[in-house]
């Protein structure tokens, strides 16, 4: 959501204009979603791979739902892009493990040495997802083995909340998956 408040910010300064009432809406759509389902995301452990700017935007997005972000990795060399996700990750876990050039092979070892709750990568995180038997959400290119993901917005206040639902839905999976019988809820 910081991103997207920076984003549209910049564009109001550049046009000159107010941000029309449809862009705060939607902004209010995903801070109420935001709030209402904290108690789900709080704390939540998470490594994030794929392209280096999606992945500083996943990065940021997941901070401010309250998870922590323990692996971050892209694939793509470069300084910059390690600095910038040390200063994301500053207030919230600046021990997090962080890397430009690396593979999924690396961030394999990572989840292994030090286990998350979730993973967010491309298909080719599903490989490691299996392997380590945590929840997965596909997200950035390519997406090879689910249809549609063209359609939805993946930027922006709506590409945070179709985000947002599909973290939540892949945690709420695990958590009916997982759940005793004695536990196992129809409502929240």
């Amino acid at each position: 959501m910081t991103g997207t408040d920076r984003l549209i910010e910049t564009l109001r300064e550049l046009a000159a204009v107010d941000v029309p009432d449809i862009i705060t809406e939607e902004r209010g759509r995903l801070l109420d979603l935001m709030i209402d389902t904290h108690q789900h995301f709080h704390r939540c452990r998470v490594a994030i791979a794929g392209d280096p700017d999606q992945v500083l935007g996943l990065t940021e997005f997941c901070r401010d739902l309250g998870m922590i972000p323990v692996h971050v990795l892209t694939g793509t060399t470069g300084s910059r892009f390690e600095r910038a996700a040390k200063d994301i990750l500053a207030s919230v876990n600046p021990a997090a493990n962080v890397k430009a050039g690396g593979d999924l092979m690396l961030l394999h070892q990572w989840i292994k040495n030090e286990p998350v709750d979730l993973l967010i990568a491309n298909t080719y995180g599903k490989y490691i997802a299996r392997a380590e038997d945590i929840p997965f959400v596909r997200y950035g290119w390519p997406i090879l083995d689910r249809i549609g993901h063209q359609y939805f917005p993946t930027v922006g206040y709506r590409g945070g909340l179709r985000l947002a639902e599909q973290i939540l839905n892949a945690l709420l999976d695990r958590l009916d998956r997982d759940a005793p019988e004695e536990k196992f809820e129809l409502v929240l």
